[in-house]
């Protein structure tokens, strides 16, 4: 019996054209297949182009719409003066006895002929003030106008008519005359051109067009009350602002008047040093010819090492630099941890830069520039040039000893006494050398104020007075006065002075309440206090902290050393180190400069002794 395999075995080797059909079949239904395939791309390409072009279209709409309607404005500034102008035309619509809408309205309709709303609105109130004038009084400005157009101002009753109904008499009456005749008539009730304009076009075109407007207005009285609410809150915020800010002002005034202080410094010092700056310039040029002529025998003598050095270094800022860039545009994507990542990358190229310099800049060094005295010697006098021309006293020093303009000083040299002469401006406590307004009683070196009323006392330079101060202060201690609270209840009584805002001072000053203990050993505490108390008795800024430091160093109690003086074994001298000792005069003879020596060193060798009573 046949089978289903033996069947197609036969079909195939006798007649193989139903296979070969198949096959054409199969292949043209694939190749319609790809060509329906490639049309629906391309269609769905061109739907997407069309897309975009709409979407473009449309946010390109919506930018013009969202222009036109805030006038080109910023979405702030437009969203105050709506708030702003709404809340006025409501105040407006109602001292005119009309809604807001309406109001709007009307000055809608002016600017349909070149008008303004401000100017309409201000036509409005005039005739309706006039009106009102008339009802009060019987009389108004422009009644010899309105008869004059046989216009009425009351009905057949008596009764005053409403402005509205004047408003389109009126606008008759222009309508009929001359342009010239309507505007001097309208100048005569107040009107501006705008308003003029649209009354010449006649009462029932006003009406028409205002009530047009009034439909179309989107004022309503609920916008009005809410415009009226956030302007008032506006306004109430502006204020607490304000009185924040002028709160910074006055916290930052102590600061900003030092800065300014310290700019006028910095003028007046440009304007006298004026010279020394353009030579300081011209030194700074020839110094960098110098280096750079100094670096060029760098490199040949180091066959152009250092030339490669340079272009490394270079090189390696360069790429750090766009990796820092990259990190600025990764910000922009993934926020705050880009942002520090930027910052880091930022602070990269200084890092490298530095390290690598630092690094190959001690190899040239030992390598090529110590070997090299003459090469060495003129980097180092550019450098000091260089130094000099940005301030350095030092590197001036040492410019002024290698070329024998002074002497270099040995160290068996001890430091020259420096005298300097007292300040005879500023608070009184500045003038008298007395930063603390200490009373006079007795203290060495130190005289009382003349004139009437004369009690404080009178140093000869600010660091005795600071001393005498730190004196003061050492007693209050001894006695148990060791707290703010304490110490500026005995210091300045109530009597005299605002203990509070006295106790305060110091406590911001210090950092520590009222009630703790003060520890006058604690250097750091002690500056702390005496800058309180000089800056609360004569104003900020008026003493320097390197005064008070010199003032401490004065004031601080050195210990008296002896030891065997060579030559006589049998003998010991008692020699005291005072290290620097600063004096302060307005002496200017030698007897006058050599007793404030002497006062100074009574002064001194009385605080190495420790505080007395007082």
């Amino acid at each position: 019996m046949p089978t289903i395999i033996d069947a197609l075995v036969v079909t195939l080797g006798m007649d193989s054209s139903g296979f070969k059909k198949g096959t054409r079949d199969v292949d043209e239904s694939l190749d319609k297949t790809r060509k329906g395939t490639d049309r629906t791309a391309k269609e769905i390409e061109a739907s997407g182009i069309r897309a975009a072009q709409f979407v473009n279209r449309l946010k390109a709409e919506f930018i013009g719409l969202f222009a036109t309607i805030t006038a080109g404005k910023g979405i702030a500034n437009f969203v105050s003066d709506s708030i702003s102008g709404t809340a006025a035309l409501g105040r407006m619509a109602a001292n005119l006895n009309m809604s807001a809408r309406e109001l709007d309205g009307w000055g809608r309709a002016a600017e349909t002929v070149g008008g303004t709303a401000d100017g309409m609105r201000n036509s409005l109130q005039g005739i309706a003030a006039g009106i009102q004038e008339f009802a009060l009084t019987g009389n108004t400005a422009f009644l010899p106008a309105l008869r004059t157009l046989q216009v009425g101002l009351e009905d057949g009753t008596g009764k005053v008519r409403d402005y509205r109904d004047i408003m389109f008499d009126l606008a008759d009456k222009l309508k009929a005359m001359s342009p010239q005749e309507a505007i001097f008539f309208g100048k005569q009730f107040g009107f501006d051109e705008g308003s003029i304009n649209l009354m010449r076009k006649g009462g029932q075109a006003v009406r028409d067009l205002t009530s047009e407007f009034t439909w179309a207005s989107g004022v309503t009285e609920k916008s009005v009350q809410a415009s009226q609410r956030m302007e008032s809150q506006l306004a109430l915020f502006r204020q607490r602002m304000a009185g924040v800010g002028q709160t910074l002002y006055e916290s930052m005034g102590p600061g900003l008047e030092l800065v300014i202080a310290d700019l006028g410094k910095l003028s007046a010092w440009l304007n006298d040093h004026r010279d020394d700056i353009s030579q300081a310039i011209t030194d700074g040029v020839h110094a960098v010819e110098e280096l750079v002529s100094a670096f060029h025998e760098l490199n040949e003598a180091t066959d152009g090492n250092a030339g490669k050095v340079a272009m490394a270094t270079a090189g390696l800022w360069a790429l750090v630099t766009v990796l820092g860039a990259v990190a600025a545009g990764m910000r922009t994507i993934v926020g705050l941890g880009a942002a520090t990542g930027g910052a880091l990358l930022r602070a990269v190229p200084p890092a490298l830069a530095g390290a690598a310099g630092w690094e190959l800049g001690g190899w040239l060094n030992k390598r090529f520039i110590e070997p090299n005295a003459d090469l060495s010697n003129t980097i180092g006098e550019w450098t000091a040039r260089g130094m000099a021309a940005l301030g350095s006293k030092e590197a001036q020093e040492a410019l002024d000893i290698n070329s024998g303009k002074r002497p270099a000083a040995t160290p068996s040299e001890p430091p020259p006494l420096q005298i300097t002469q007292g300040r005879k401006n500023g608070p009184r406590g500045i003038r008298n050398n007395n930063p603390g307004n200490l009373n006079f009683a007795g203290q060495a070196g130190a005289t009382k104020e003349t004139g009437p009323g004369g009690r404080f006392a009178v140093f000869g330079s600010m660091e005795e007075g600071i001393a005498a101060l730190i004196k003061q202060l050492q007693r209050y201690m001894s006695r148990g006065i060791d707290t703010i609270r304490e110490l500026v209840n005995t210091y300045a009584p109530a009597s005299e002075n605002d203990t509070g805002a006295y106790m305060k001072a110091l406590s911001q000053s210090l950092g520590i309440g009222l009630d703790d203990k003060l520890d006058l050993s604690n250097q750091q505490q002690l500056f702390a206090l005496l800058r309180g108390i000089i800056s609360h008795e004569n104003g900020a800024g008026q003493v320097s902290g390197a005064q008070i430091l010199r003032g401490i160093q004065v004031g601080a109690a050195a210990s008296p050393s002896a030891r065997p003086i060579a030559g006589n074994s049998n003998s010991v001298q008692s020699e005291t180190n005072i290290q620097t000792l600063n004096v302060v005069t307005q002496a200017t003879d030698a007897q006058g400069i050599a007793r404030g020596i002497g006062d100074a060193l009574a002064d001194r060798q009385k605080l190495i002794n420790g505080p007395g009573d007082g």
